[in-house]
């Protein structure tokens, strides 16, 4: 509008500036006349001025009202141009201008979007600090790792990676302009090995910022650990039984030979550690089975009653010669359980086997009950002992591999350690689950849970 008035005013000067100088030139002609005519100039001019200029205005206007709307709303209309003219031409130029301004924002949030979400789904840890030290980035990933819930955007990143290594590392990072690396153990807010990366974020008019990368490694460390006991212990226990089976068949080889009456108790002794180191070996390619996944359930409706009895038929022999007692209460009308018959008698035998081993007096009973839950029935078998029990402490250990509560006594009675650890591989395969209770002198209960899904109609 401004302009219209500017552009009228300009013309309508003009015409004045014209007559004004006919006045001078032409003093002949009788005023009324000269005003008359200058009246009319004037009023065609200005109409003219606004058929000609206010289209043209109107179009201006319309471009002008066009930008401000991709100003406050984006570039996602068109600038509607039918003419041929400059202005066209001009509307035509935004249009490109902002086609290909579309085109690049299009595809910079498809890149943010593709970014967002590596940065939110990605495992490590993902923190950007400024030159201050304050965090102004950090992923989902960090809070898990460190298991703190509250926002740590705007707080000082050594308010939470209390470790003066990771300081050290940031220090380095801006002095040298390269990654730089640590190895860190944290205490708070829990306990974790972190492997830290801090990279300086280069191309930035702010220099002095930092990307942060947390890698947890508590679980590397730990199955590190794991190994080197595990390999310790398997060390530990072949060597016991090939010591002593070299040592007595030297022994044999070097005149024993010709001694009866010591020759059969060097041979029982040969014997019963070889069957040791058997046991060791079978126990350690089971676990090595269930731990690659090559162990494979063939499941058939068995009767657990009927299961047991013949594993105690198995084991009799040991219990009597402890003078200890089986017993069998799985009612006769126990259902029928979805098992791996080989694999439910291999949990049986460990678990009675192991009751024998530690009970010097009494007895070892194998119960069945049907219990209401609010998940569904619940089908419960347990082996029971009298035995010399467990303490509290204990009970959460049971069922790693080569622990044991009693060492000594374990290796006396011929105990690799191992048992425990594959029935509870075999029970989770099953998609049972096993557990412990026990009373120091009093004696363990082992209880399996089987969930209405794994057995069948009544017997």
């Amino acid at each position: 509008m401004r302009l219209q008035k500017r552009i009228i005013i300009s013309h309508l000067s003009l015409t004045f500036i014209v007559f004004v100088f006919l006045w001078f030139y032409f003093p002949e002609v009788p005023v009324e006349q000269f005003f008359l005519a200058f009246f009319v100039a004037l009023c065609i001019s200005a109409l003219i001025g606004l058929l000609v200029v206010r289209p043209i205005l109107r179009r201006i206007g319309e471009t002008g009202d066009f930008l401000r709307d991709v100003i406050e709303k984006g570039p996602s209309k068109t600038l509607f141009t039918e003419r041929h003219d400059e202005i066209g031409e001009l509307g035509r130029m935004l249009n490109t201008v902002l086609e290909d301004i579309r085109t690049k924002m299009d595809g910079l949030v498809t890149e943010k979007g593709i970014l967002e979400t590596i940065f939110n789904t990605i495992r490590d840890g993902i923190v950007v600090i400024d030159k201050t030290g304050i965090i102004t980035l950090a992923n989902p990933s960090v809070k898990r790792i460190l298991g703190i819930e509250e926002d740590i955007r705007g707080r000082d990143y050594f308010e939470i990676l209390r470790d003066p290594a990771i300081q050290d590392a940031v220090k380095e990072a801006h002095d040298t302009g390269r990654t730089s690396l640590r190895e860190v153990e944290l205490f708070h807010p829990q306990n974790k090995n972190l492997y830290i990366t801090v990279t300086p974020i280069s191309g930035l008019p702010d220099r002095g910022r930092f990307v942060i990368v947390i890698h947890d490694i508590t679980k590397l460390r730990h199955l590190e650990t794991v190994r080197k006991d595990f390999v310790a212990n398997v060390s530990h226990e072949l060597k016991t039984p090939i010591t002593a089976i070299k040592g007595f068949a030297e022994t044999l080889l070097d005149g024993a030979l010709e001694e009866r009456d010591s020759l059969r108790s060097y041979l029982e002794i040969i014997k019963n550690h070889s069957e040791r180191l058997n046991n060791l070996v079978e126990d350690l390619l089971t676990l090595s089975k269930l731990d690659r996944g090559e162990i494979h359930l063939k499941p058939d409706d068995v009767n657990l009653r009927e299961t047991v009895d013949l594993v105690f038929l198995t084991l009799k022999d040991k219990a009597i010669a402890k003078g200890i007692g089986l017993n069998n209460d799985i009612p006769h009308d126990f259902p029928l359980i979805r098992a791996d018959r080989d694999r439910l008698i291999q949990i049986l035998l460990n678990l009675i086997d192991n009751s024998i081993k530690f009970t010097e007096r009494g007895e070892v009973r194998v119960k069945g009950r049907i219990v209401e839950a609010q998940a569904g029935s619940v089908c419960e078998f347990s082996v029971e002992d009298t035995g010399i029990g467990i303490s509290a402490r204990d009970i959460p250990r049971l069922g790693e591999r080569f622990y044991r509560v009693d060492k000594a006594r374990s290796r006396e009675l011929g105990g690799t350690g191992l048992g425990l650890a594959i029935v509870k591989h075999l029970v989770r395969i099953h998609g049972w689950q096993m557990r412990i209770e026990s009373d120091l002198g009093k004696g363990t209960r082992v209880f399996i849970d089987i969930p209405s899904s794994s057995f069948l109609q009544m017997t």
